[in-house]
């Protein structure tokens, strides 16, 4: 697993590769972590992501969560493989997933609009 991290002045933009679960997920929490601390717009790519498991999209929700309390806009990406994607039909969770393929592919998986 690989985690990328840039921040600009406005935009902390979080890259998550490989195989992302509980085994590493003091990386992308750290990660997100700082992301908040920044106080700007959050962007998380899961492009790269080869494995990914319930600690994640827990990591992500509640990311997302603490973006909508501080008012920060956040957003996580993907075009995630068929077995990924296929993981997330069978826990009911597909309605989270946009992209290449899907009715509208340039609106982000998740998506919290500042101020919300």
């Amino acid at each position: 697993m690989s985690i990328g991290l840039s921040q600009t002045e406005n935009l902390s933009e979080i890259r998550l590769d490989g195989e992302v679960g509980i085994e590493v997920a003091a990386e992308p929490k750290a990660s997100l972590l700082a992301a908040l601390e920044a106080g700007h717009e959050i962007r998380v790519s899961l492009e790269g992501a080869t494995t990914l498991d319930v600690t994640t999209f827990q990591l992500l929700w509640a990311t997302e969560h603490a973006a909508r309390q501080k008012g920060l806009e956040f957003t996580v990406t993907s075009d995630l493989s068929q077995p990924l994607k296929s993981w997330l039909e069978g826990i009911g969770l597909e309605g989270l997933l946009v992209g290449p393929g899907d009715p509208d592919p340039d609106t982000p998986m998740m998506s919290t609009p500042e101020g919300e």
